[in-house]
């Protein structure tokens, strides 16, 4: 059964674990750095979206890092999908890279903390939910592993299927708290942006 079980020696569970799923997160922003500064992008796209409409601020923070947490989700419900959730860890470090580049290229290093400190909590708490999604879709994806490698037909599966669901689910609240961050420090810094 799917257990959240990290005393028991699971690696899954382990500090040096989730020190990789942060590492994923940290390349993707260093190849999203590297990414904006080798394009011909115009520093003005995330600007105008923090000094926007709130609401649209909030549904677009919202819904992208909703759709990330149901991409990392489904990786759990696949005996074999574990890369899916690397990747996407490393697709959101990907994004920040670029938008803080991307900022720190429109205000230059003067005043780059400004939308920085705007973006960064949100941010923060998004990443850090989707690290521990991705480590219980490790976790929830060795189960269907071994459940479809067993001979035998194992009873559990259901509960085991509702316990990373509900994870889930207190996962996507974390994705609404960090779209409330969003907005909340783009409306307090909003006169100095």
């Amino acid at each position: 059964m799917y257990k959240n079980s990290g005393h028991n020696g699971d690696i899954v569970y382990s500090s040096g674990f989730f020190a990789f799923l942060c590492i994923a997160v940290l390349m993707g922003a260093i190849a999203g750095a590297m990414s904006f500064c080798l394009s011909d992008r115009l520093p003005a796209l995330t600007l105008s979206a923090m000094k926007g409409d709130k609401g649209a601020l909030l549904l677009r923070s919202f819904g992208g890092t909703s759709l990330l947490l149901i991409a990392v989700g489904l990786s759990g419900l696949c005996p074999v999908g574990q890369p899916l959730a690397v990747i996407v860890l490393a697709y959101r470090g990907l994004g920040l890279g670029s938008v803080m580049t991307e900022l720190y290229a429109g205000y230059g290093a003067k005043s780059a903390w400004l939308p920085a400190a705007a973006m960064l909590p949100g941010a923060v708490i998004s990443s850090v939910a989707l690290i521990i999604a991705a480590r219980e879709a490790f976790a929830m994806s060795r189960v269907y592993l071994r459940y479809s490698l067993s001979i035998r037909q194992t009873q559990g599966a259901g509960e085991s299927v509702k316990l990373y669901g509900a994870k889930l689910l207190m996962l996507e609240a974390a994705m609404a708290l960090s779209a409330c961050a969003d907005v909340v420090m783009a409306y307090l810094l909003a006169k100095k942006l």
